[in-house]
């Protein structure tokens, strides 16, 4: 994180970045489907996270970043930016973030700070500092030193980032900096087709099986004092060149996670007093480095959460078979098996995808359409603005029960879509992203309850605690059972609290009563009637009910079954 001095109101400006976003995507989206998806996956786990500025995956990414670390998984941080801002000795104060940046990840590894530097050449004309850590070597962190928006004197000029990634023509040069002490002698720079070949190139170099990026379309009602980007405008350009080079990338395929960032401030926590302090403990090896952090606002007040952009959400399995989208592609396996392509949407998709009765919906990124596989294609239902007011880039990620598809519209309510009647709007107001399902009731998180709607009418009399992410809801043996992460890091079922329960992530209720959810390990967890287990293994995000089981997905890319 670094400060926001400079908030970058300029509107055309957003507009600007928006526009050439869209006009990447769509232009990508014309390569062949198999250039975009090769069949193989990379491999044993190994992460990748692509980050704007030294501190921004420790703050907005743990405890997923630290859970892989200590799983002894691979994983390279990528820091594009040095995140110098406006020092008047930026090269010595972007030294010191890096230091700070090594002592966490040696603190999340839990050996001595020692590390190894060197000069990566990616290519002919670009060189980025790598340094290895000594006692785990699996453990590494690049540095480009691209600079940061707030740099009065950057080659570039002020916001050079955010314009680099504008400018898909590659008219503009940015100049590197070169960190005091660091191992690189001179200046280095980039267009914007420089940059995305350089994150390609640094795919293809560390394998990755998962891919962390930051938020590419951070929530509108959120940080008002920050329009147009409603974030740090380097988190959302660093976002969106990640994805550009994900869909360029012709090595084995990834999953790709988001992870929100500056309006953590205005939502819930949802992490456990274990999982805050050892956050807090890890971020403090990062603070003595940087002047311009500490341990109190506004970090006390992003520091207790950490949320996924599109929650994958619990309804990504049926009849058998589970459903996922990599590199924008949809793929479908039963466990044990490997993947398949399904039929390409005219455009990547994002990755929360929903499957009931047949049907497998999802929301394609380039132009928010909501789409629907039926009978082995893809069909446009369009998007509930195309009909009514509101922002069409904010609606949420579809779920279906097979009959009707319902979305999180873009002013914060319900919108379903029926055949041959369309879109229509349920109400509801301050719905957050992940919708749930049992049967014809629909259920979904504010950021004070979670609400609830039986057939087509919003129910004033259900209850809850205030929840801390989406809920997942299931048809029992004594009726709709609905669980989900509160506020305090617990899981609650309806309005009890279930003990025993921390970790990130979101939990997922079976036709059984099984609650599952990942540990802070990593791994998963479920309470039945037969007690609380810890299952082990590596999962992602939240796992996806499969009639009494659960499937999950792992940072291999695999997808297991887990018997309540």
């Amino acid at each position: 994180m670094t400060t926001l001095a400079d908030r970058g109101r300029d509107v055309r400006s957003w507009l600007g970045l928006v526009a050439a976003m869209v006009l990447a995507v769509i232009l990508m989206g014309f390569s062949s489907t198999s250039e975009r998806m090769p069949p193989a996956i990379a491999g044993p786990a190994r992460y990748v996270q692509v980050i704007a500025h030294p501190d921004d995956d420790i703050i907005f990414m743990n405890p997923d970043l630290v859970a892989g670390i200590r799983a002894g998984d691979p994983t390279t941080g990528i820091y594009l930016t040095a995140g110098e801002t406006d020092k008047p000795d930026a090269a010595a104060y972007a030294a010191r973030r890096q230091s700070g940046t090594r002592a966490a990840y040696a603190r999340m590894a839990g050996v001595a700070n020692d590390w190894r530097a060197e000069r990566l050449d990616v290519d002919p004309r670009h060189s980025v500092e790598l340094y290895t850590l000594h006692q785990r070597p699996q453990v590494q962190v690049v540095f480009v030193n691209l600079p940061e928006n707030n740099d009065p004197v950057a080659v570039g000029g002020r916001r050079s980032f955010v314009r680099l990634w504008k400018d898909d023509r590659d008219e503009l040069r940015v100049g590197t900096l070169m960190p005091t002490g660091g191992v690189l002698t001179r200046q280095y720079f980039y267009t914007h087709s420089d940059v995305v070949q350089l994150l390609v190139k640094l795919f293809e170099r560390f394998g990755p099986t998962v891919v962390r990026a930051q938020d590419p379309n951070p929530d509108k009602r959120l940080r008002k004092d920050d329009i147009p980007y409603h974030d740090h405008p380097d988190h959302v350009a660093a976002a969106l060149f990640t994805d550009a080079a994900s869909r360029l990338y012709q090595g084995p395929r990834f999953i790709h996670e988001n992870y929100r960032d500056y309006n953590l401030a205005e939502v819930p926590p949802n992490l456990s007093t274990a999982d805050r302090k050892d956050k807090i403990d890890i971020f403090g090896a990062y603070v003595p480095h940087d002047s311009d952090v500490s341990l109190g606002y506004p970090y006390d007040v992003w520091l207790p959460a950490m949320y996924q952009r599109y929650p994958r959400g619990s309804t990504w399995a049926m009849d058998g078979r589970a459903y996922v989208v990599m590199n924008g592609q949809l793929y479908a396996c039963r466990p044990g098996e490997a993947w398949a392509p399904m039929p390409w949407a005219d455009g990547p998709l994002n990755q929360a995808v929903s499957a009931a009765g047949g049907w497998v919906v999802a929301k394609r990124a380039t132009d928010n359409q909501i789409l629907a596989l039926i009978d082995g294609s893809w069909q446009s239902l369009g998007n509930p603005h195309d009909h009514f007011a509101g922002d069409r880039t904010q609606i949420g990620s579809p779920v279906t029960n097979g009959k009707a598809v319902y979305v999180k519209n873009g002013r914060g309510g319900l919108s379903v879509w029926r055949p041959s009647r369309g879109w229509t709007d349920l109400g509801g107001t301050d719905l957050q992203d992940g919708l749930a399902l049992a049967g014809d009731d629909v259920y979904a998180s504010t950021r004070d309850k979670v609400l609830h709607w039986h057939a087509d009418k919003l129910d004033p009399g259900f209850t809850s605690l205030r929840p801390a992410g989406p809920p997942s809801a299931a048809l029992t043996p004594g009726g709709i059972a609905v669980v989900y992460r509160t506020d305090t890091g617990e899981i609650a079922l309806g309005d009890k609290v279930l003990s025993g329960f921390s970790g990130p992530g979101n939990p997922t209720v079976t036709t059984s009563g099984a609650v599952f959810v990942r540990t802070s390990a990593g791994g998963i967890a479920v309470t039945s009637r037969a007690g609380r287990r810890d299952l082990g293994g590596q999962m992602l995000d939240q796992p996806a009910a499969m009639g009494a089981d659960v499937v999950v997905l792992s940072p291999d890319g695999q997808v297991h079954i887990f018997r309540g």
